[in-house]
């Protein structure tokens, strides 16, 4: 798409989002926080461990008293069930400072988990300003004592995140709000993930409740499907040298202190991951059940890299966008707006073919087609499905000749050949807040004119 096409595209994302019927604000519980993440998996070399993580969660909105913290069992195939021990928030930077606040369950300190549950705590009254952080510490290991511990997603041990571990019975919930595990220049080796300073941790799905009374903007809360390069957070890089919030991706950066959001996806995925989950308590639990009880405003849809890229003697492209038109209907009965986005480039080494259907040129070169027949559809098409309201173009934001359809991603915006780097996730994220402006555009109550009294 060359750069008239491209001002034409937001031109009609703009022109979509004032012709919109402006639907009612969002007055239910929405997520909160800016570092939803919806999958735990099992870390196998911790086994016989416990943790404490403290986890920090950005709140644009505010709080306002009745929040809660909801916590995901093993969602990946695991049948260990999750002891929660403990769990406590402080609020770094409070004015006046707030000091650690237990966090019960039913009036406990701690609740077990079972896979695919999800519980929620116990309201907490303490309201919090928008734009501020709150950091969620929680004490956790596998209700087995032999069992491994659960992780969710990436974490910095520097400023952001802590992370203390030992076996089972040797920690303390005296140790929940210690800064001390913030200023730890290593994670220790069960939860290390391979760069410095980086741990896999397990902490609450999200923070969800009403924003505060002082948040005075529209509420928009995201929910984000998609695979690896929709849902990657951790680029490990920073967007300026003193950024103290790294380990977002294109959707973190986009939304940053903005919107809140969950990502409901993980690596290797593809769309029937969703599909195939509508009645599983989580899907519920994020994106309700239409009666206007979903706990996201919007769903943002990012699969197909990985069906595409396995060639097959099936028609892949109509399969994908078949996929597209499933979600979308989905999202449409539960009344979420569907927006979704065309593919970033591939490189050949990465494509996945039956050796007896011919060459991998001649694969790739197939593959590439049917990438291109994909986003032009999304491109020309997106208007005709019901409850779509825009597109995000990635396949713009990084592709050397999008126009073209040329398939080679542009200088320097790629780690391996498949997903971004933290250039590239910061391109892409300029496209991605484009579409997060024109939903909340969307949600925007129009303002009410009084008419003049007569002779006026």
């Amino acid at each position: 798409m060359r750069a008239s096409r491209w001002g034409q595209f937001l031109l009609l994302l703009v022109g979509m989002a004032a012709a919109w019927a402006a639907d009612a604000p969002h007055t239910g519980t929405l997520v909160l926080s800016t570092r939803g993440f919806a999958r735990t998996s099992v870390l196998d070399r911790s086994a016989g461990k416990e943790a404490i993580t403290a986890f920090r969660f950005e709140v644009p909105y505010g709080l306002a008293p009745g929040w809660r913290l909801p916590y995901l069992g093993f969602s990946e195939g695991a049948t260990g069930t999750i002891q929660l021990n403990a769990v406590a928030v402080t609020l770094p930077g409070a004015q006046p400072p707030v000091p650690r606040l237990a966090v019960t369950f039913g009036g406990q300190p701690g609740v077990t988990v079972a896979p695919n549950a999800v519980v929620e705590s116990d309201p907490v009254d303490q309201p919090v300003a928008p734009g501020a952080v709150v950091m969620v510490w929680t004490y956790y290991r596998n209700q087995d004592a032999h069992g491994a511990l659960p992780y969710m997603r990436w974490g910095y041990v520097d400023r952001c995140d802590g992370c203390l571990v030992g076996d089972v019975g040797t920690l303390s919930a005296d140790r929940l709000g210690d800064e001390a595990l913030l200023r730890t220049t290593a994670p220790p080796a069960p939860l290390f993930a391979g760069a410095g300073a980086l741990i896999r941790s397990y902490q609450p799905i999200f923070i969800t409740g009403r924003p505060s009374p002082a948040f005075t903007g529209t509420p928009l809360a995201i929910g984000f499907i998609g695979d690896s390069i929709n849902i990657a957070e951790g680029d490990f890089g920073r967007v300026t040298p003193d950024d103290p919030f790294p380990a977002r991706g294109w959707n973190g950066r986009a939304c940053g202190v903005d919107t809140p959001y969950v990502v409901f996806g993980q690596s290797g995925s593809n769309a029937g991951g969703f599909l195939g989950a509508q009645n599983m308590a989580l899907f519920k639990y994020i994106f309700g059940t239409g009666a206007g009880d979903a706990r996201v405003s919007a769903l943002i849809d990012g699969y197909g890299i990985n069906e595409l890229r396995q060639q097959t003697k099936t028609k892949a492209p109509d399969k994908v966008w078949r996929d597209r038109l499933a979600v979308a209907d989905i999202a449409h009965r539960l009344g979420l707006p569907y927006v979704h986005t065309t593919l970033t480039p591939m490189r050949a080494d990465f494509l996945i073919f039956d050796h007896t259907m011919g060459d991998r040129v001649a694969r790739f070169a197939a593959f590439t087609a049917e990438r291109n027949t994909f986003n032009t559809r999304v491109r020309r098409e997106s208007t005709n499905i019901p409850g779509c309201v825009g597109i995000i173009d990635w396949g713009q934001s990084v592709e050397t000749d999008p126009g073209a359809g040329d398939n080679l991603w542009q200088p320097g915006v790629t780690m391996e050949g498949i997903h971004p780097n933290t250039e590239g996730f910061q391109r892409m994220s300029k496209v991605a807040a484009t579409a997060v402006t024109a939903l909340r555009t969307r949600l925007t109550p129009p303002r009410k004119v009084e008419a003049a009294p007569a002779g006026k």
